[in-house]
C-alpha cells in the first residue's frame, strides 16, 4: 500500500485477515497511527499482538462485531500501554476466563471500554469479578447485555473518574444502598435496568451525586426501605432523564426527590404503583419536561393539567389507571406539542373536547377503554392533520363517525370498535390512502362495504363484525394484497365469495354469521399460502367441499358448519398438515370420514380433547370409521 508515515486514522472494517505475515508487513507502513477500525472482521490474536508492537502510541482500536480467534487461556494477549478508546460492541471471543481481567492488565490507559453484547467466554467467566478494579482510569464503561451474574465488585468505588456506568440487561444483584455505586460521586450517567437490584425508590443513596443526569433503572426490584440515613432531606442533583418503570412492589407515593427536580426531560415512571392524583406540578417545575409515563401506577382523582400552557411536552401517557371525571375541555391549548397521547383504560367520561384540533402535531390519540360520549368532534378530524392513530374503542361515542370535513389523511390505524356508532362507513375514509388497520366491530353500522375500501391497497387488518352491514363482498377487495386479517362476521352480508380473493398475505378470515350463498369456487383462497383460520359458518354455502383446499398448508381451523354443503368429505383434507380443528357439522354432507385424518395433527387434537369429536357431527350418516 506503500508508505504513509503521517497517517493516523486506519479504517479496515469488514476484512477476513487469513495472511497473518502479508497484513502484519502491510501495518509497519504506519507508524504513527492512533486511530485504528477492524469492525466486522475475522482476526487472529497474532495480528492483534503485532498491531500492540507496531503501534505503541495507538489510542483508538474499534473492533465491534470481530470475532477474534486464538485466545483460548487468555495467554497472550497483547499489551496496549497507551490505548484509551476501546468498543468490541458484539464482539465474539472463544476463551475459558474472564477477559474483563485480561483487560485490566494488558490496557492500563483505558478510559473507554465498551463490551456491549459480546460473547466473551463461558458460563465460568461471567461473574463480575475484580477484572475491572485496575482500570482505575475509566471514564466510560459499558458492560450491558452479557449475562454477568453476582453483584457489582467494591473496587468499582475507586473508579472515581468514571462519568458512564452502563451493566444494565445482566443477572446482576445486591442492594443498590450497600453498593460501592454510593461512592462513585463522578457519576454523569447510569444505567441499571433490566438486573436484580434493590432501588430505593427515594434514589437516597445518589443524593450526593450532584454531576447526575441520567437515571435508568427499569425492571429492578424497586423498594421504600433505606438501609442507612441520609443528611441531606435534597438531592445535590437536578436529573434530566429518569426512569424507573417496575413490575415490583405496591403502595408507593411520588419520590419526595422529584419536588426538588427543574430539569427534567424524560421521565417513566411506570408500573410502580404510586396512587395519588395527577402530579401537575411535576409539568409546572419541569418546563424541559418532553415525555412522561406514568403507565398502571394506580393513580386517581381528576386528570387535571397545570394552570399555564406546556410547549415542550411531546409524548404523555397515564393509560390503566383510576382518572375519573372529564377530559380537560383546555387540553389542547396546554399542551399544544404533543405528537403522542394516551389516557386509555381509564374511568374518564364526558365528551371529546373540540381543543384536539389545536394539537397541530398529534400522531398518536388513544381514548380507548374509558366512559366516553357524545360525537367525534369536527374540529379533532379538521385539526389534527399528522395524526397517524386514532383508538376511540370502547367507549360510548354515538352519532355518525365522521362528517365530510375531514382531513385526516395520514391515518395508519383507525380503532372505533365497541361503540354505538350508526349510518354507512363514511366517504370520508376514502382519502386515506396509508390506512393499515381499520377496526369498526361491535357498532350500529349500516349499508353496504364500500367498494372504494379496496382502493386502501395498505389494508392489512379489516375488522367489522357485530353490526349491520349488508350487501355483497366488493369485488375490489381482490386489490388487497396486503391483507391478513378479514373479518366481517354476524353482519347481513349475502350474495358469493368474489373467485378472484386470493391475497398472498391473509392469515383468518372470518366471514360467519351473513347470507352468503353460491360455491366455493377454485379461485377463493388459491396460493393463499399464509391462510390459518377460514371461518365460513352459519352461512347458505353449497355444492362440493372443493379440491382447493389442499393448497392452504398453513390452515389450523376450518369451520363450514351449518351451511348447506353437499357431498364427500375430501381426501385433500388430510394434506392440511397443520389442521388442528375442522367443523363440517349441520351441513348434507355424506359418505365416510377419511381414514387418512387419523395422520393428521386432527387425530392427535382429538385424542387430547374429547369435546372435539363434536366437530364431526355431519347431518347425513357417515359410513366408516368416525375418529376415536
Amino acid at each position: 500500500m506503500g508508505s504513509f508515515p503521517s497517517l493516523n486514522t486506519l479504517y479496515l472494517s469488514s476484512n477476513n485477515f487469513t495472511d497473518i505475515a502479508t497484513a502484519t508487513q502491510e501495518l509497519h507502513n504506519f507508524t504513527n497511527l492512533e486511530y485504528l477500525t477492524l469492525d466486522s472482521s475475522s482476526l487472529h490474536i497474532s495480528l492483534l499482538q503485532s498491531i500492540a508492537s507496531i503501534f505503541p502510541s495507538l489510542k483508538n482500536l474499534s473492533m465491534i462485531g470481530c470475532e477474534v480467534n486464538g485466545l483460548v487461556r487468555g495467554q497472550g494477549f497483547p499489551h496496549f500501554k497507551s490505548l484509551e478508546h476501546l468498543d468490541m460492541e458484539g464482539a465474539l471471543i472463544a476463551l475459558n476466563t474472564s477477559f474483563l481481567q485480561i483487560i485490566g492488565e494488558s490496557m492500563p490507559s483505558l478510559k473507554y471500554l465498551s463490551l456491549f453484547g459480546s460473547i466473551l467466554g463461558t458460563n465460568s467467566s461471567r461473574i463480575l469479578d475484580r477484572g475491572l478494579c485496575s482500570l482505575v482510569h475509566l471514564q466510560v464503561l459499558n458492560i450491558a447485555y452479557n449475562d454477568l451474574r453476582g453483584s457489582l465488585p467494591w473496587c468499582l468505588a475507586n473508579m472515581t473518574s468514571l462519568r458512564i456506568l452502563d451493566v444494565s440487561s445482566n443477572q446482576l444483584t445486591g442492594s443498590i444502598s450497600s453498593s460501592p455505586l454510593v461512592h462513585l460521586t463522578s457519576i454523569e450517567e447510569l444505567y441499571l435496568s433490566n438486573n436484580h437490584f434493590q432501588i430505593p425508590i427515594s434514589l437516597e443513596p445518589f443524593f450526593n451525586h450532584s454531576r447526575l443526569k441520567s437515571f435508568y433503572a427499569d425492571n429492578n426490584e424497586i423498594n421504600a426501605e433505606i438501609t442507612q440515613s441520609h443528611s441531606l432531606t435534597a438531592p445535590n442533583f437536578q436529573l434530566s432523564r429518569l426512569s424507573l418503570s417496575s413490575g415490583y412492589g405496591d403502595g408507593f407515593i411520588f419520590p419526595k426527590f422529584l419536588y426538588h427536580q427543574h430539569d427534567l426531560e424524560y421521565v417513566d415512571l411506570s408500573h410502580i404503583k404510586m396512587n395519588g392524583e395527577f402530579p401537575t406540578w411535576l409539568l409546572e417545575n419541569n418546563t424541559k419536561l418532553r415525555q412522561l409515563s406514568l403507565v398502571n401506577d394506580s393513580l386517581g382523582g381528576p386528570f387535571q393539567l397545570p394552570i399555564h400552557s406546556h410547549k415542550r411536552l411531546g409524548m404523555l401517557d397515564i393509560s390503566n389507571n383510576n382518572f375519573r371525571g372529564h377530559i380537560p375541555v383546555e387540553i389542547g391549548d396546554v399542551l399544544p406539542s404533543l405528537f403522542s397521547l394516551n389516557i386509555s383504560m381509564n374511568a374518564l367520561d364526558g365528551s371529546i373536547p373540540s381543543s384536539f384540533g389545536n394539537m397541530k402535531f398529534l400522531q398518536i390519540l388513544d381514548l380507548s377503554n374509558n366512559h366516553l360520549t357524545g360525537e367525534i368532534p369536527e374540529h379533532l378530524v379538521v385539526g389534527c392533520v399528522n395524526l397517524e392513530s386514532l383508538a376511540l374503542s370502547n367507549n360510548s361515542l354515538e352519532g355518525h363517525m365522521f362528517s365530510r370535513n375531514f382531513n385526516l389523511t395520514n391515518l395508519r390505524w383507525l380503532q372505533l370498535e365497541g361503540n354505538h356508532f350508526v349510518g354507512e362507513i363514511p366517504q370520508s375514509l376514502s382519502k386515506c390512502f396509508v390506512l393499515e388497520g381499520l377496526f369498526l366491530n361491535n357498532n350500529s353500522l349500516s349499508g353496504k362495504i364500500p367498494r372504494w375500501l379496496g382502493n386502501l391497497t395498505r389494508l392489512q387488518h379489516i375488522m367489522m363484525p357485530k353490526n349491520h352491514l349488508e350487501g355483497p363482498i366488493p369485488v375490489e377487495f381482490c386489490q388487497l394484497d396486503w391483507l391478513q386479517i378479514l373479518d366481517i362476521s354476524d353482519n347481513n352480508i349475502s350474495g358469493s365469495l368474489p373467485s378472484c380473493f386470493h391475497p398472498l398475505s391473509v392469515e383468518q378470515v372470518h366471514l360467519s354469521k351473513n347470507m352468503l350463498h353460491g360455491q366455493l369456487k377454485r379461485g377463493t383462497f388459491f396460493n393463499s399460502y399464509s391462510l390459518v383460520t377460514l371461518d365460513l359458518s352459519y352461512n347458505r354455502l353449497n355444492g362440493n367441499i372443493s379440491d382447493w383446499v389442499d393448497g392452504l398448508s398453513q390452515l389450523s381451523h376450518l369451520i363450514l358448519g351449518h351451511n348447506n354443503l353437499e357431498g364427500e368429505v375430501p381426501v385433500q383434507l388430510c394434506k392440511l398438515n397443520q389442521l388442528q380443528l375442522l367443523d363440517l357439522s349441520n351441513n348434507s354432507l355424506h359418505g365416510s370420514i377419511p381414514l387418512c385424518l387419523d395422520n393428521t395433527t386432527l387425530h392427535e387434537s382429538y385424542n387430547n380433547s374429547s369435546s372435539l369429536d363434536k366437530q364431526f357431527e355431519i347431518s347425513f350418516s357417515i359410513e366408516g370409521p368416525q375418529g376415536d
